[in-house]
């Protein structure tokens, strides 16, 4: 599943990968904070749209930073690098959105 920033669309898409299984079907929750994919497999994965808040939920959970080969793994393979240990939202949304 390709997303791609309507604000920012001269950026690479970014790149949501889990399952094997073709993606039959795609949607917004009503908020449009979730994305959801359901699969020919029968399974339905949930995203969050908004980097910073995939990024809060993900860093209580983690007792390092990410490997690189990790972050291309988890996050994407073309979304830049960044220490996922000491994430601060504020610098975050001052680096992501001037």
């Amino acid at each position: 599943v390709y997303v791609w920033d309507l604000k920012r669309v001269n950026k690479q898409p970014l790149l949501l990968r889990d399952l094997q299984a073709w993606v039959m079907c795609v949607d917004f929750s009503h908020d449009s904070k979730n994305l959801l994919a359901g699969y020919k497999d029968g399974n339905i994965l949930v995203w969050k749209t908004n980097p910073e808040d995939l990024a809060i939920a993900l860093q209580p959970h983690l007792s390092r930073n990410m490997s690189k080969s990790e972050w291309e793994r988890f996050v994407a393979n073309n979304v830049e690098y960044e220490n996922t240990k000491s994430f601060s939202p504020a610098a975050y949304r001052k680096a992501h959105h001037p």
